[in-house]
């Protein structure tokens, strides 16, 4: 039974948000009937399958003993960025574990980057997405780093990640949104071999109508003038519920510590402002609003102000420093819209935490205005604003750090008032990664790199909505050279990959 394979069904288990994205253009593809082993995607009408197979295109749910309210058969299209020979995308979906997709090996350490995506023909709620690959023939494995998008009324919005640094043979994920689409950016196969992403079979748990958002209610509702850092110092306040702010301006610093399910909601405008520098350090940090060993935190709708400002000539590098918000040692943290400003250096720092979001957040400041060390970051629907012309003019550098970190850009607005580039880095041999896709809307923005000295071990992938750039801006005021393994990788159907020496 094909289809079964493409939605296995099972129940919806609470209502959900489905947040809208950004538009996205159409990614490649080739009609159905095409060589699956074509390296320039595949696409693949489900529907097809079943009228193959003899099952039903559509019909009463019980025609398989499955529970009333699921649909099954509903016609569908598959594709993806590509195929190996005789591994074709419609694999993934035929109901036989023993066939695999594999997307194209091209034997080079942009072999990893792959996307594939699942169109249902009409909006449903996609509850859980499963996938294995424990039967896929070397070279091939399931992807260890991708990000998923879900696809409703024309807009993309991020719904799950995983940044695991091992390879399982079979995984599922929670959605739970309404979607017509879904749609995996792979980044990484951590098999430790470069190996291509591959997958046996892709299922999703759905209903056929979608659900009505319905936002968690208020569990506590904090008024104007609350000492808001006092409320949250009690961590018995920051697990299992919402909290609700009324608008105000409240002051700053504010740290939410070892956050358990906790969800932050401005009701209203809500700024929490403060001016501290990086001499202003206590504990490791130096932010107005500070997330420490956080699992599973969401913030609504709240403004941060650092206004502390950048001042030439500066004694220590750390007076340079006007963090607005630091997330350190967190997991499952996402923003969701408001505002990050500050004037000067590094107005979000993002240290040792995986699938931190920041979805459609206003980010203003001086340069480096997001900065990934180690984990995984992304961003969506983002407005980066990099200005450091108050203090210095001609300045150079970049409104993204990435350091160690695997960090994913989908359609964002970068304002470039002063610098050139849209990355920078340190002068170290930490692995780095940062993924493009969707439609990335630049101001001033001339070149994808700033190379400080010896920025080796960077991997950039490019979608193919991006723009035409020049691949790097070599910096001459830092002097050196550019160092091994800098890799930019532009994709449109075929990957083509850069390695310039300087």
């Amino acid at each position: 039974m094909a289809l079964l394979g493409l939605l296995a069904l099972g129940a919806c288990d609470g209502a959900t948000d489905p947040d809208a994205g950004p538009p996205d253009a159409e990614p490649p593809g080739m009609d159905a009937g095409m060589d699956a082993g074509a390296r320039d995607g595949g696409a693949f009408d489900a529907g097809s399958v079943a009228r193959d197979a003899g099952l039903p295109d559509g019909g009463p749910s019980d025609a398989f003993g499955l529970p009333d309210g699921h649909i099954v058969g509903t016609p569908l299209s598959i594709t993806a960025s590509s195929s190996a020979a005789g591994r074709p995308i419609e694999a993934a979906i035929d109901g036989d574990p023993m066939t695999s997709w594999t997307a194209f090996d091209a034997a080079a350490p942009h072999a990893n980057y792959a996307w594939i995506e699942v169109d249902f023909g009409v909006e449903v709620h996609v509850e859980r997405l499963r996938m294995s690959a424990e039967n896929a023939p070397a070279p091939g494995r399931l992807p260890s780093h991708f990000v998923v998008w879900t696809y409703r009324d024309g807009e993309w919005t991020h719904a799950a990640a995983r940044f695991d640094d091992v390879s399982a043979p079979s995984l599922e994920l929670p959605i739970a949104r309404n979607a017509s689409r879904v749609r995996l950016e792979v980044s990484r196969v951590d098999d430790g071999a470069g190996s291509p992403a591959a997958i046996d079979e892709l299922s999703f748990d759905t209903l056929p109508a979608p659900v009505p958002a319905t936002p968690s209610p208020c569990d506590t509702t904090l008024t104007a003038g609350t000492d808001l850092n006092a409320y949250f110092a009690d961590t018995a306040n920051n697990r299992d519920q919402t909290v609700c702010i009324e608008a105000g301006t409240y002051a700053g610093p504010v740290r939410i510590h070892a956050a358990r399910q906790l969800t932050v909601r401005a009701l209203g405008d809500v700024t929490i402002d403060g001016e501290r520098s990086g001499l202003d350090m206590s504990g490791g940090v130096a932010a107005i609003f500070i997330v420490t060993q956080a699992q599973g935190l969401v913030v609504e709708g709240v403004r941060v102000v650092n206004r502390h400002r950048y001042v030439e000539p500066f004694t220590s590098i750390l007076e340079t420093w006007s963090r607005a918000v630091e997330v350190l040692d967190s997991r499952d943290v996402r923003f969701v819209g408001g505002t990050f400003e500050s004037f000067g250096k590094q107005t979000t720092w993002i240290i040792r935490s995986s699938g931190v979001v920041l979805e459609g957040v206003a980010i203003h400041g001086g340069y480096f205005l997001v900065s990934g060390i180690g984990g995984d970051v992304v961003m969506n629907r983002c407005d980066l604003v990099n200005d450091l012309s108050f203090a210095v003019p001609d300045d150079y550098h970049a409104p993204i750090w990435a350091q160690g970190a695997a960090m994913f850009l989908r359609d964002t607005t970068v304002n470039l008032v002063t610098g050139d580039a849209l990355l920078g880095g340190p002068q170290s041999a930490d692995n780095r990664f940062v993924q493009v896709s969707g439609e990335l809307r630049p101001t001033g923005m001339t070149e994808w790199v700033q190379v400080h000295p010896q920025y080796p071990n960077l991997r950039l992938q490019v979608g193919p909505d991006a723009p035409s750039l020049m691949p790097f801006f070599y910096n001459p005021f830092q002097g050196g050279g550019l160092g091994d393994g800098v890799e930019v990788c532009t994709y449109n159907g075929t990957p083509n990959c850069v390695y310039p020496s300087l």
